[in-house]
């Protein structure tokens, strides 16, 4: 059959099917697929600074997943192009720039690529159907108002936020609150922030009934206590105007060592509890954690009174300096606010502690898997420096680990071609040891095995925590997008792969998991595969290397150790 005479919606779908540039090609084929292909091609903009970055095109039912159809990737070698398109009408007429829906522009900081503070002076469109932007935070930069963006439904009260309202003498009349159901605090503020706020809260106060979210976020290079301090100032000011916040569906505060029960309380008397369904906490331990361990009780009592229908709980947890012998009581504190939620849909959690043991994280982990295995569908666990502080850390436990993992394997117990040349290889390189054999030893092999998994893990975990944004929640996207994924895939997926199918079936709506930056989905014959499918091709020669040094140190022969 001719493809102009298959049915329309055929043609929809071949179309989303195909690369960027030959759906162009198809939507100027004739005005109906124009209409049709091109707006979802502008409904989300995303900013990446590498052009080999893709947006995975999955569609998994119950997960809160970008739609990869509505999302375009644009990058240095394009960007230009780009804005020149938004701003000039074509020669068919089409405005672009009222496609766009939501524009992602943190990563486009680098003027020299882009000067995006110049084009928002200059030569910015109207977004006429514009819901939510981001700006870079370190470019001094005017955050768009009503006239560029009249529908506007999101508010991040950031440096360049409170640079517009002293521009304004203190007015905020350069948005139209009416329409605003988002208010998203950045970790860092500007001058006179405390005036922003109050003068937000006293003259728009309608604004506080129409929140739908409410988030507090926090900049990981600085001490969290500055947030918290303004979480506190702004429920105060709640207080004092009576306000409530009836529709407020997700929460994202901080909590430090110097949180208190009170303040909980008073957020609880003005969030309703039982009207979330998100949480998020962002943690910071000085220490002193017998202070954290009273307000993570209020709010767990809070949680198990009023937050039945809390179906999203992140916790973000970041221990300031080693203070492994309270690891116990830590891990006790998590377990015990996780115990308050039974039916999570999406977990995510992620530990900067050093020291945890294999029993600290069973408690922390393992308890809210364990509680809500039936309902979860999506889990996300980042461990800052997996290598130590999981892999090292288990290391002492791995005959118990053995145990409970049966199907975990090592490079020395895989048949395939691939594995078979890297212990070849390691093997040739090894000099002959003391009793003329130059077999490398099977428990070096094995901590060989997991050192090098440690090593994989630590550049996913860095890129994961660098690239992170401190709400997780507004930055759906940047986990779906491809970036600085290894081209020779993963050892820790070859060779854990079956044992993690096997845990998932323990878990029967589970359709995403993410272990320290590589993120598996459910493919239709119920087995778990990698998001980007990056099959396992070999090592490079410093892993091997490394394997050979291991060798020697496990078999004393300390005068090689280096030679490899």
């Amino acid at each position: 059959m001719d493809f102009l005479n298959l049915p329309h919606n055929v043609k929809i779908e071949i179309g989303k099917s195909l690369t960027q540039q030959d759906r162009l090609h198809l939507a100027y084929s004739c005005k109906l697929m124009f209409n049709t292909l091109i707006p979802p091609l502008y409904h989300t903009i995303v900013y990446t600074k590498i052009a080999s970055d893709k947006i995975a095109k999955k569609k998994l039912e119950g997960i809160e997943l970008p739609n990869a159809d509505q999302t375009t990737l644009i990058h240095p070698s394009n960007v230009k192009l780009f804005f020149r398109t938004l701003r000039e009408k074509s020669k068919l007429g089409v405005n672009y720039a009222e496609y766009v829906q939501i524009l992602q522009l943190v990563e486009c900081d680098n003027v020299d690529v882009f000067d995006l503070p110049t084009w928002r002076e200059d030569q910015c469109p109207v977004f006429d159907n514009l819901k939510m932007f981001q700006f870079p935070s370190n470019l001094k930069i005017d955050p768009l108002t009503f006239e560029q963006a009249p529908n506007l439904c999101q508010i991040i009260v950031d440096e360049n936020f409170c640079g517009m309202v002293e521009k304004q003498h203190g007015l905020i009349n350069f948005i139209d609150v009416s329409k605003i159901g988002v208010l998203q605090f950045a970790g860092k503020l500007g001058r006179n922030e405390d005036m922003v706020i109050f003068k937000l809260l006293t003259t728009c106060p309608h604004l506080i009934r129409h929140l739908t979210q409410l988030h507090f976020n926090v900049d990981e290079s600085k001490s969290y206590e500055m947030v918290y301090r303004r979480l506190v100032g702004f429920f105060a000011i709640l207080r004092r105007m009576g306000l409530i916040m009836p529709n407020l569906k997700r929460l994202s505060i901080p909590l430090t060592n110097h949180s208190t029960a009170v303040i909980l309380t008073l957020i609880g008397k003005h969030a309703y509890f039982e009207n979330l369904s998100s949480l998020e906490l962002f943690i910071e331990d000085d220490g002193k954690v017998l202070n954290l361990v009273t307000s993570m009780q209020q709010l767990s009592t809070m949680v198990k009174s009023k937050g039945f229908n809390i179906n999203h709980l992140s916790l973000n947890y970041k221990l300031l300096k080693d203070n492994s012998e309270k690891n116990h009581l830590r891990a006790m504190m998590l377990m015990k606010f996780a115990e308050s939620f039974k039916e999570l849909t999406k977990f995510e959690m992620y530990l900067k502690i050093e020291g945890l043991n294999l029993s600290n994280l069973l408690m922390i982990i393992g308890t809210p898997l364990n509680n809500n295995h039936k309902s979860l569908r999506d889990v996300r666990l980042n461990i800052a420096r997996p290598s130590e502080n999981l892999i090292g850390n288990l290391l002492p436990s791995l005959p118990e680990i053995e145990h409970v993992f049966p199907k975990m394997k090592y490079l020395n117990e895989c048949d395939c071609e691939v594995c078979t040349e890297i212990l070849k290889e390691a093997t040739s390189k090894k000099e002959k040891n003391k009793d003329g054999n130059n077999d490398v030893d099977i428990e070096s092999i094995k901590v060989s095995t997991l050192m090098i998994m440690g090593h994989e893990l630590d550049q996913l975990q860095t890129n994961t925590f660098n690239n992170r944004p401190f709400c997780s929640s507004m930055f759906l996207y940047r986990r779906f997008v491809k970036t600085g994924l290894s081209q020779n895939g993963y050892l820790f997926d070859h060779l854990l792969k079956d044992q993690m199918n096997e845990c998932f079936s323990w878990m029967p709506s589970l359709k995403l998991f993410e272990i320290c930056g590589l993120t598996y989905h459910i493919m239709s014959n119920g087995k778990f595969e990698l998001l980007f499918d990056e099959n396992f091709k070999g090592l490079d020669s410093e892993l091997v290397k490394g394997i050979v040094e291991m060798g020697y140190l496990f078999n004393g022969n300390f005068t090689q150790f280096g030679t490899a």
